[in-house]
């Protein structure tokens, strides 16, 4: 006789389904089959940093790592995907960087053959800020960086010498 299977996967991979015989003058005989499942297309995309999403103003972030996934959560490797990156940042300097420091000009390129692509962010304005990453018709997503003050480095004291008569008051300004 003859027999139809169906197998369904959400996971991509390799499986094997491997069949045998209980009766008969074919009893103990078995036969196997593999079956590949591949991702299927990019459903949405996924912003991750390490450590912590913090940094200095006027320092570059740790890495962000966007990543595309289907709709089974299976990282997906197949064909260019151009991700646009935006800030809700009022900062006149807010940027994404790539690792070596130059601005990717609020984009990234996940390449073929790769699920994930790297930036950095850079920015002045210290508080909280939205980062997204978008591309048409994928679900989007967005992390809160914080970017604390930077921290003091000096002062100035204006001015810096005075002769002043004993007992009148005079005024110094610190900056």
């Amino acid at each position: 006789g003859e027999a139809t299977f169906t197998a369904t996967a959400t996971n991509d991979g390799d499986y094997q389904a491997t069949f045998s015989t209980s009766a008969g003058d074919m009893d103990g005989a078995t036969d196997s089959a593999t079956a590949n499942f591949e991702p299927g297309a990019t459903d949405r995309l996924e912003i991750i940093t390490t450590p912590d999403s913090a940094s200095e103003a006027g320092s570059k972030s740790t890495e962000f790592v966007v990543t595309r996934y289907d709709a089974n959560d299976n990282a997906v490797t197949d064909g260019d995907l151009s991700v646009d990156l935006s800030t809700d940042s009022s900062g006149s300097n807010a940027e994404f960087r790539a690792s070596n420091g130059d601005s990717l000009g609020g984009s990234v390129t996940i390449s073929g053959g790769s699920s994930t692509a790297s930036f950095y962010y850079y920015d002045e304005e210290a508080g909280d800020h939205s980062l997204t990453a978008d591309a048409d018709g994928i679900t989007s997503d967005s992390v809160t960086h914080t970017v604390e003050p930077a921290a003091h480095t000096g002062y100035s004291v204006e001015p810096v010498s005075l002769t002043q008569e004993a007992g009148t008051p005079f005024e110094v300004e610190v900056k």
